[in-house]
């Protein structure tokens, strides 16, 4: 199998493969935050693709004392 091949099999299942269960992970105080932060959480098994795009908007409302100032510029207030 050469590398193309490889590399469009990777994305076919990282598009179209469902195993990730978030919600069974998820208190519901959990899924009342996410909710509060525009993040609805469907009743549904996630593909990678998919977790990775909820992961991505949660993470614009990370903060850390020990980010710089341009970091702490993108950050998403609370």
């Amino acid at each position: 199998m050469n590398e193309k091949n490889k590399f469009e099999e990777w994305q076919e299942r990282y598009h179209n493969e469902e195993f990730i269960d978030i919600k069974n992970n998820l208190t519901n105080n959990d899924l009342k935050l996410l909710k509060k932060l525009g993040i609805i959480v469907k009743d549904k098994i996630y593909t990678e693709y998919e977790y990775d795009v909820l992961t991505l908007d949660l993470i614009k409302y990370y903060k850390d004392d020990r980010m710089d100032k341009e970091d702490l510029e993108i950050v998403a207030p609370l």
